[in-house]
């Protein structure tokens, strides 16, 4: 089923096209976990989880929050392959927000995709000399 971008946010939606295709990498995953908290349960059932898997991560470093988040996260992006995109990472977050999730999904979008556009604005134009 074909996404209606008039569904989401304005950021979402104007988002550059590179971001719908760029594989979503383990260290900006690893960066968006620091903003997560303690809604990462939201943010693992949209991204498909059920309540064992969850369990059973969190079982695995009880004292690690940090550590089983970044897990499920990883997982998702193996599981979704091609799919695992910032793009898509960033529509989880910002669907986990419709549903009381209190993560801002905005501010993990200013740390992963905001720094470039800034960092493409401010790169000097070059002026090409007139044919003669």
């Amino acid at each position: 089923m074909a996404e209606n971008v008039t569904d989401l946010p304005q950021q979402l939606a104007n988002i550059p096209h590179e971001y719908r295709r760029q594989r979503i990498t383990e260290n900006e995953l690893n960066t968006a976990v620091g903003y997560v908290g303690s809604e990462w349960r939201s943010i693992a059932k949209q991204m498909g989880f059920d309540e064992k898997a969850l369990e059973r991560e969190q079982m695995s470093s009880p004292n690690d929050a940090c550590t089983w988040i970044n897990k499920i996260f990883v997982q998702w992006k193996s599981r979704e392959g091609d799919r695992a995109t910032i793009f898509n990472f960033l529509k989880i977050l910002w669907q986990s927000s419709l549903n009381d999730s209190r993560v801002n999904w905005f501010d993990v979008y200013n740390v992963l995709v905001r720094p470039v556009e800034l960092q493409t604005l401010q790169q000097p134009i070059q002026e090409t000399e007139p044919k003669r």
